[in-house]
C-alpha cells in the first residue's frame, strides 16, 4: 500500500523513538490498475481483469492518489532512506518536520513486461533519494543505559543502592539511584535500562527539588500528551515507557541545573534454574558501571559516547531478604563476596556498599532440601481478589530413541557482523564437539537466502563433522548474507520434517530438533512463529541467542515457547558456558512432557491462566504457571511423556497462602506477555489479528489497574512548579536551596528487608561454580 508522493508517504508514517522516519522507494508494476473513488474494504487480491488498484484523488482520497498491489513479484525495493535533519536531536520531543520539494511522482503506469517487473522510479526520483542520503544522518543511538541528556551530555551517577524480597521463585526488588546534574542549564535527560524478559516494571518515583513525585500509569498516548504538556507550561515531568519487552526508559523533562535526582525504580519479577538452584540476577546495566567500556567500542553521536558516572567511583550496595519454602541447602554468589546469615528457611544476604563500580551481573544462587517438589502459592490482595502460581518439576524417565537428528540453523546476516558473529561460531563449534555417536546432523546458513551443508542429514563421523569444523572456522563463517530471513530455512525444514513423517517415520520413535543461533531481529516474526508452531508435531525448536543485550531476547524465548523447546543466551565476548551447551543438547536427545494441562481446584467457573498454554518441559527444568482464581487452595498437573502420563498435585499449605499484589502482577505481566507474543490466538493470520485487537483493552486494563508499564501503557509523573520556583530555576538557586532526601532517609522510612536482625553477618567470598561434566560426556 503506497504513494506516489513523498509527502503523502511521509503523512502516514509514525516517528522512530529516535525521530526518524523511513521512506521506502520500489519498483512498481502496476499492470492493470483498477480505479476507485472509495475505499475497497475486505479484498485480498486485485478485482478480475486488474492487477492492482488506484484509490484517485477525490472523494474519500482528499490528499492525493493512492495505491494498492498484491504480489511481492510486483515490486522491488530501490532504496530505503532514512529522514532525520542533521542537526536534529537523537530524540526530539517532535518527529522533524519533513517536506521534500520535489516528488516521486514519475511511477510508470504501463502493462506489467513478460518479466512480470515493469514499472520504475524516474531518474529524477532516484537523484532525489541520493539527495537525501547526503543530507540525512542515517545512524540510530544505541539503547544504552543510565541517565543522558537530551544533547548527549552524562549526567553522572553516584550511588546505587537494591532492596529485595525473595520468595521462593518470586522476587520485588527496588532500586534506588542517585544522580547529580552538573550541566548550568534545565535539561531533558533519558534514562535507559535492560531488565530480565521475566520482569514487570510496577513503580516509579522521583525524589527532586524537596519534592516526591509518584508515577501514575495511564494509556501510552495520553500519557505522553500529558508529558508534553507539562514541559511547555515549565513543569518538570517524568515518563517511564517500555521501548521493547526487555528494555525501558525514564524520560526526565526540566532537570534543573547542579540539581541531585534520586530515582527508585520497582519491579517484580520471576526468578529461573541454574544448575539446580533458584536464581537471582542483577543486571549489571541497572546500576550503569560498564558502560565505559561499551563506548570505547562504539563510535556513534555525542549521545552514544557519553558515559554516565565518567568518574567511576559511584557506591553500590544491596539487601536481599530470602524467604523459601524448603531447608536452604546451599546460598552464594559466583559473581560477588556477599555477607550472609540464615536460618533454615530464612536468609538475609548484604552486598557491602562499596565505591567500585558493578563490572558484571550480580548473581545470587539458593539450593533447597526438596527443590523439585511441586508447590502452589496464593496471593489475596484487599479487596478479595486472588492470584496463584504453580512452581512443577515433573521427575521422568527417558526412553531410547531409534532415530535422533540435529539441525543446526545457523544465522550469518549482517546484523551480526562484529563480535558477535564470533561468539556465534564458538558456541557452534562447541555444539560440534559435544555431539554424540548415534545421531544425524545438519547445517544451514541464511541471511537473504540459505545454502545447507549436507543435502540430507548425515551421521556423525570423522568425515561429516570435519567438513562442519571447517565450514564453521572464524575466518569461513562470515555476516554477510544480507537480512535476517529466518522463515526460509525453517519452512524448508518443517515441510521436509512433515513429508518424512508421513512417508513412514513413527513420530514416537524419532526425535527431529532444530537448534536457532541467531540475534532474532528476524524479519517477517508473525509468520516465523506460525510455521514453528505448525511443525510442532514433527520437529522441535530450541534457540541460542547471541549478541549480547543487542540479541531479541523476548523473540528467542518466543520461537523456543513456540516450538516446544528451550532458550539459552550466549554470553558476548566471552567462551560459550558448557553448562549451557550441554543442557541445551541433553534436551535434544530426550522426550518433553508435552500435552500439558493444568487443573485449578476451584468452585468458580472460571479462571484465567497465563501462559495459556504451557508447550513443554523438559527433565531438570521447571515451569511456572500463573492464574486469576478464587477459592483455590489445589491445581493438578497433568502432562503425557511419550506414551506415558505424568500426573502432580500441588496444594497450597497455610505459610503458601499471603496477602498483596506480588502475585497479582506477575500474573497480569504473564497474560499481557501471553498477548504481546506466546499466545497464538488463530492459525489465519487475519483472524488472529482480529481477535488480537479484541483483547488490546484488557491488556491496556491490566497495566492501569495493577501499575504496570506495558507496550499501551506508562508511567506518567507531573511536579508542578510555581512561577516563582520557575523563575529561581532560570537564576540558578543553589542546590542546598533544593535539597531533598538522601538515599540512606528513604531506606530508613522503607523499612528494613532484614528478617534476622538479632543474626550476624558472616562473611561469604566469591564463588567460583563448578566445572560440571566434561566434554563428550553426552556420549
Amino acid at each position: 500500500y503506497f504513494a506516489a508522493d513523498a509527502s503523502l508517504s511521509h503523512a502516514y508514517a509514525s516517528a522512530a523513538t529516535d525521530g526518524r522516519h523511513f521512506l521506502l522507494v520500489t519498483d512498481v508494476a502496476l499492470g492493470t490498475p483498477y480505479r476507485t473513488e472509495g475505499p475497497l474494504y475486505g479484498i485480498a487480491q486485485a478485482p478480475v481483469g486488474h492487477h492492482s488498484c488506484v484509490g484517485v484523488r477525490g472523494g474519500t482520497f482528499t490528499r492525493g492518489d493512492e495505491y494498492c498491489v498484491y504480489r511481492y513479484a510486483q515490486q522491488r525495493l530501490r532504496y530505503l532512506v532514512a529522514v532525520r535533519p542533521a542537526s536534529a536531536p537523537c530524540r526530539p520531543p517532535q518527529a522533524p518536520a519533513f517536506r521534500p520539494q520535489r516528488t516521486l511522482r514519475e511511477v510508470a503506469m504501463a502493462p506489467r513486461d513478460q518479466d512480470g517487473t515493469a514499472g520504475a522510479v524516474a531518474a529524477d526520483a532516484r537523484a532525489e533519494v541520493q539527495q537525501f542520503r547526503r543530507k540525512v544522518n542515517t545512524r540510530p543511538p544505541p539503547a544504552d543505559a543510565g541517565l543522558f541528556a537530551g544533547d548527549g551530555a552524562g549526567v553522572p551517577l553516584q550511588r546505587v543502592e537494591v532492596r529485595g524480597r525473595l520468595v521462593d521463585m518470586v522476587a520485588e526488588v527496588c532500586c534506588f539511584q542517585h544522580y547529580y546534574n552538573a550541566s548550568s542549564e534545565p535539561i531533558e535527560a533519558k534514562y535507559v535500562f535492560p531488565l530480565d524478559e521475566y520482569a514487570a516494571v510496577c513503580g516509579f518515583e522521583a525524589f527532586i527539588n524537596g519534592k516526591h513525585i509518584v508515577g501514575r500509569v495511564k494509556e501510552k498516548e495520553e500519557a505522553h500528551r500529558e508529558y508534553k504538556k507539562a514541559i511547555a507550561a515549565g513543569h518538570g515531568a517524568y515518563l517511564l515507557d517500555e521501548e521493547k519487552p526487555d528494555v525501558f526508559s525514564v524520560s526526565v523533562g526540566n532537570l534543573p541545573p547542579k540539581a541531585e535526582v534520586l530515582i527508585k525504580v520497582t519491579y517484580v519479577t520471576e526468578l529461573q534454574i541454574n544448575d539446580g538452584c533458584i536464581q537471582f540476577l542483577l543486571p549489571s546495566t541497572v546500576a550503569p558501571a560498564a558502560l565505559k567500556q561499551a563506548h570505547k567500542k562504539v563510535t556513534q553521536t555525542a549521545t552514544a559516547t557519553a558515559g554516565v558516572g565518567a568518574d567511576d567511583s559511584f557506591v553500590f550496595g544491596g539487601t536481599l531478604s530470602i524467604e523459601m519454602p524448603f531447608h536452604i541447602t546451599k546460598l552464594y554468589s559466583p559473581s560477588h563476596s556477599i555477607e550472609v546469615k540464615r536460618t533454615d528457611t530464612l536468609a538475609t544476604v548484604r552486598l557491602p556498599p562499596s565505591g567500585e563500580p558493578l563490572q558484571e551481573d550480580f548473581a545470587l544462587l539458593i539450593g533447597l532440601e526438596d527443590a523439585t517438589c511441586p508447590r502452589l502459592w496464593v496471593e489475596v490482595d484487599d479487596s478479595g481478589h486472588s492470584a496463584a502460581m504453580l512452581s512443577s518439576y515433573p521427575d521422568f524417565d527417558v526412553p531410547n530413541f531409534v532415530d535422533k537428528e540435529f539441525i543446526f540453523v545457523v544465522d550469518r546476516s549482517h546484523s551480526l557482523d562484529g563480535d558477535a558473529i564470533k561468539d556465534l561460531a564458538r558456541t557452534i563449534r562447541y555444539c560440534l564437539q559435544l555431539l554424540p555417536d548415534g545421531v544425524r546432523f545438519n547445517i544451514l546458513f541464511f541471511g537473504s537466502t540459505y545454502t545447507r551443508l549436507f543435502p540430507d542429514s548425515e551421521m556423525v563421523s570423522a568425515e561429516s563433522l570435519g567438513k562442519a569444523w571447517e565450514a564453521v572456522r572464524e575466518e569461513n563463517l562470515r555476516a554477510n548474507l544480507g537480512a535476517t530471513d529466518l522463515w526460509r530455512p525453517l519452512k524448508d525444514v518443517m515441510v521436509l520434517g512433515a513429508c518424512s513423517t508421513r512417508n513412514g517415520s513413527h513420530v514416537a520413535s524419532r526425535l527431529r530438533n532444530v537448534f536457532v543461533f541467531s540475534d532474532f531481529h528476524v524479519s517477517n516474526q508473525a509468520y516465523t512463529l506460525r510455521l514453528v508452531q505448525r511443525g510442532l508435531w514433527h520437529t522441535r525448536v530450541f534457540a541460542f541467542g547471541v549478541g549480547g543485550k543487542h540479541c531479541n531476547r523476548h523473540f528467542a524465548r518466543s520461537i523456543a515457547q513456540a516450538g516446544g523447546g528451550q532458550c539459552e543466551f550466549v554470553p558476548s565476548g566471552k567462551l560459550p558456558s558448557k553448562e549451557k551447551v550441554i543442557r541445551q543438547l541433553k534436551r535434544g536427545l530426550q522426550p518433553a512432557v508435552a500435552d500439558i494441562h493444568i487443573e485449578w481446584r476451584t468452585d468458580e467457573p472460571e479462571w484465567q491462566q497465563a501462559p495459556n498454554v504451557v508447550q513443554s518441559i523438559f527433565l531438570g527444568d521447571r515451569s511456572i504457571t500463573y492464574a486469576f482464581v478464587q477459592n483455590c487452595r489445589m491445581a493438578y498437573f497433568r502432562g503425557l511423556c511419550g506414551d506415558r502420563e505424568l500426573d502432580q498435585l500441588a496444594s497450597a499449605r497455610e505459610a503458601a497462602v499471603v496477602r498483596g499484589r506480588l502475585l497479582h502482577r506477575l500474573t497480569a505481566r504473564a497474560i499481557i506477555r501471553d498477548w504481546q507474543g506466546g499466545a497464538n490466538f488463530a492459525d489465519d493470520p487475519l483472524e488472529h489479528a482480529r481477535r488480537k485487537e479484541e483483547l488490546k483493552n484488557d491488556v491496556i486494563r491490566l497495566g492501569i489497574e495493577y501499575s504496570l508499564a506495558t507496550e499501551f501503557t506508562s508511567f506518567i509523573a507531573v511536579e508542578e512548579r510555581t512561577a516563582e520556583e520557575q523563575r529561581a530555576l532560570r537564576d540558578g538557586a543553589s542546590a542546598a536551596q533544593r535539597a531533598g532526601p538522601s538515599i540512606d532517609d528513604l531506606l530508613e522510612a522503607e523499612g528494613s528487608v532484614d528478617q534476622l536482625r538479632t543474626v550476624g553477618y558472616q562473611t561469604e567470598s566469591r564463588h567460583e561454580t563448578t566445572a560440571g561434566r566434561q566434554p563428550g560426556s553426552l556420549l
